[in-house]
């Protein structure tokens, strides 16, 4: 079961929204949010891995990071929003981010007295799936038998007896 979100015309930053979700993609939601709260705190820095040109060095092991602070509290609500649509389709808790994309929305103009400014939008979709539990496999921890025992084992299992 899936539940997904499809939102066109956030107004923020393409490249931001696109390192967002390269660092979010295939994670828990749960796990997703509380490292997305650490940096709107600005506990830690969200890794520039695909846009770095001239972001600073962090603290850490990011290379280049940067605190988009607007782009996270949007893709904040949006989560929220996602994993609200996931409970009320009856899926269950724990839910994985399986599908997360951020492309550039439409274009808008503000025209003002001196002159016109592009606006930033941006397009996002997001898939969540339930995480299924990892079926346990059960292995064979006996003691290969030898001698006398395997003998005895094998005679009640044929009737005969080896010599």
């Amino acid at each position: 079961m899936k539940a997904s979100i499809h939102i066109k015309g956030i107004p923020i930053s393409t490249k931001d929204a696109i390192n967002i979700a390269r660092f979010i993609r295939g994670k828990e939601l749960k796990i997703t949010i509380s490292k997305l709260n650490t940096i709107l705190d600005k506990k830690s820095s969200l890794p520039h891995l695909k846009y770095p040109g001239s972001t600073p060095h962090k603290k850490g092991k990011v290379m280049a990071g940067s605190y988009p602070l607007k782009a996270i509290k949007e893709m904040l609500k949006l989560l929220n929003s996602v994993e609200a649509n996931a409970r009320n389709k009856g899926m269950i808790a724990p839910f994985i981010i399986n599908h997360i994309k951020a492309d550039k929305g439409e274009l808008q103009w503000h025209y003002g007295r001196q002159r016109r400014h592009r606006r930033k939008n941006t397009y996002v979709e997001i898939t969540l799936i339930e995480k299924s539990p990892k079926p346990k496999e059960e292995k064979a921890r006996g003691k290969k038998e030898t001698g006398a025992v395997a003998l005895d084992k094998e005679k009640k299992i044929t009737g005969k007896e080896k010599k």
